[in-house]
């Protein structure tokens, strides 16, 4: 599907690039350091989920077997004042 964009965009003289970086387009450098420092992973599908959940205005299913972004989650609601926990 990429490859028919890039094609069309080029055949009616848009520029763009070869590759296609999902966090080039959707994400925020600064935002993105700061997910790091409240534990999300540095890995890109980390942080390309990390990006749906904050740009989706839907619930998400998160399968997380290593519970690492519930701790993000957790570490970013905590942050903003949002989250009590309870156990």
């Amino acid at each position: 599907m990429l490859q028919r964009w890039t094609k069309t965009l080029t055949d009616e003289g848009f520029q763009c690039s070869k590759e296609f970086v999902f966090t080039e387009l959707f994400g925020d450098s600064y935002v993105i350091r700061k997910w790091h420092l409240h534990e999300l992973p540095h890995d890109h599908v980390s942080i390309n989920n990390a990006l749906v959940i904050e740009k989706t205005s839907q619930f998400c299913l998160l399968v997380d077997p290593q519970m690492q972004a519930v701790t993000w989650l957790k570490c970013q609601a905590q942050a903003a004042n949002q989250l009590v926990a309870t156990t």
